[in-house]
C-alpha cells in the first residue's frame, strides 16, 4: 500500500464535489417516507407490547397494517408516517426477529425523528465503510473524496436505499469491517483472532438479515480448497458466537 500524498488542489476540489453532493442525499433522507424502515418501526414495538404475537401470519399482517393505516391518519402524525401507511395497509414482514427487536431497542417512537436517524446513521455508516476500503486498497484522499462524491450523485443502490430506508448502507459497513478484519496485514500470529473477529460479526449480521451468509459461505469455500484448516475453525467458530450471540439478545 503507497503513501497517501498530502492534500493538493485535485484532493480539495474532490472533497468539496463530495461535501455539494451530500446535500441532496441528506434532503431525499428527510423528506422520504422510507417505506421499508416503516414496517421494521412498527413491528419492535408491536411485539414488544404484547399487541402482536405472530407478526409473520397472514391474517397478523392484515390487521396490523390496517391497524397502523389508521393510527397513522390520527392528529399530529407526521406525512411521511401517513404516505407509508397509506401505501402498505398491510404490513410486509419479511426480516429477522432480530433485526425487528435491535431496531426496537433504539427507537423513540416518533416515526420522523426515528426515519431521520436511521437513515442519517445508514449513511454515515456507508461513507466511512467505503473510506476504510478505499484507504486500505491505497487510495489517495482524492481518490477518496472522489468515490464519496460518485456514489452520494450517481450510484442508484445507495441512493435507492436513502429512499425506502432499507438496511443495505449498515450491511455495507458490515461487510467492509469483515473485509478490513480479514485483510489484517502486520502480525501474522494476529491472524486466528482476526479470523474470529470477522466471524463474529458476521454471524450477528446473518441473524440481522440472512443474505450475508452467503459471504461466509464463499470465503469458506476457497479457505477449503486452499487446506486452511486453522483458519476456517477460527472463523467458524465466531460465526456460531455471533449467531448464538443474536438468539440469546
Amino acid at each position: 500500500m503507497g503513501e497517501r500524498k498530502p492534500w493538493g488542489l485535485g484532493t480539495a476540489v474532490a472533497a468539496l464535489l463530495a461535501a455539494l453532493s451530500l446535500v441532496p442525499v441528506i434532503a431525499i433522507a428527510r423528506t422520504s417516507a422510507a417505506i421499508d424502515f416503516y414496517h421494521v418501526w412498527l413491528v419492535g414495538p408491536l411485539v414488544a407490547s404484547g399487541e402482536a404475537v405472530d407478526v409473520y401470519d397472514p391474517a397478523a399482517r392484515r390487521e396490523l397494517g390496517a391497524r397502523a393505516h389508521r393510527r397513522a391518519h390520527e392528529p399530529g402524525v407526521g406525512d411521511a408516517q401517513r404516505r407509508a401507511a397509506t401505501k402498505f395497509r398491510r404490513l410486509e414482514t419479511t426480516g429477522t426477529p432480530f433485526l425487528y427487536a435491535s431496531l426496537a431497542a433504539v427507537q423513540t417512537g416518533d416515526y420522523d425523528r426515528d426515519r431521520l436517524t436511521f437513515n442519517l446513521v445508514g449513511l454515515a455508516v456507508y461513507l466511512f465503510a467505503l473510506a476504510g476500503l478505499a484507504i486500505r486498497l491505497g487510495y489517495g484522499w482524492m481518490g477518496v473524496f472522489g468515490l464519496m462524491a460518485f456514489s452520494l450523485a450517481a450510484f442508484e443502490p445507495l441512493l435507492s436505499d436513502v429512499r425506502v430506508g432499507n438496511v443495505n448502507r449498515l450491511q455495507f459497513g458490515v461487510l467492509a469491517i469483515y473485509a478490513l478484519l480479514l485483510a489484517g496485514g502486520g502480525d501474522r500470529r494476529r491472524a486466528p483472532w482476526r479470523s474470529f473477529l470477522a466471524g463474529c460479526c458476521l454471524g450477528v449480521a446473518s441473524m440481522w438479515k440472512p443474505n450475508l451468509a452467503i459471504v461466509g459461505g464463499l470465503v469458506a469455500s476457497v479457505w477449503w480448497a486452499r487446506a486452511e484448516s486453522r483458519r476456517l475453525a477460527t472463523h467458524a467458530a465466531g460465526v456460531a458466537v455471533g449467531v448464538g450471540a443474536a438468539f440469546l439478545y
